[in-house]
């Protein structure tokens, strides 16, 4: 609710803090059932607008929003990029409705890769980098395109887990490639 959100916002400024960080996993592909639900969906876009929302009342206190979105990242053949894409276009587009400053908004989501975490520990070295900066180059092409060249003020790449059964984290050197790729 907008009250509590005003509210716990306050406190925060309050104690003096000057960025939050809001975060919303949209789920598994089985969960979202296609990139382009993200954008068709209105369930999903009712977490856009509140993410928005959130962004908003942050600015007015003069706090930085640093926003993590969460969807498939280790998806095959292209449907990572194609998750991150339309994610970044709802965002883009729930920021301008809500009249967001998006050169004041950090963004931080994991990179769309595109394989497992075996495959990736499998690739050479070489290759892992070559991988995470093509990865880099295609998600600040996206960021610029859905902000219509507007982008955020920062970037964070958020590199998976290494907790639980199933460990998601990248490889160092993936990660860094990841960084490069968007400065370039």
């Amino acid at each position: 609710r907008s009250s509590d959100l005003e509210q716990k916002l306050a406190d925060f400024r309050e104690k003096g803090i000057d960025y939050v960080r809001l975060e919303c996993n949209f789920g598994s592909a089985d969960d979202i059932g296609g990139a382009a639900q993200l954008g068709n969906n209105p369930l999903f876009g009712a977490r856009f607008d509140l993410l928005a929302e959130a962004a908003k009342e942050c600015q007015k206190r003069e706090m930085v929003p640093l926003v993590l979105i969460q969807v498939p990242w280790r998806e095959t053949g292209g449907d990572s990029n194609d998750y991150f894409k339309q994610a970044i276009k709802c965002f883009a587009n729930a920021l301008r409705d809500a009249r967001v400053e998006s050169k004041q908004v950090i963004l931080e989501t994991r990179p769309p890769i595109g394989v497992s975490t075996r495959e990736e520990r499998g690739l050479a070295g070489t290759m892992r980098i070559s991988l995470g900066l093509e990865t880099g180059r295609r998600m600040f092409d996206a960021i610029e395109e859905a902000f219509d060249g507007d982008t955020v003020a920062g970037f964070c790449v958020a590199g998976g887990s290494t907790k639980g059964d199933v460990p998601t984290a990248m490889e160092d050197d993936t990660q860094n490639a990841v960084r490069q790729g968007m400065r370039q």
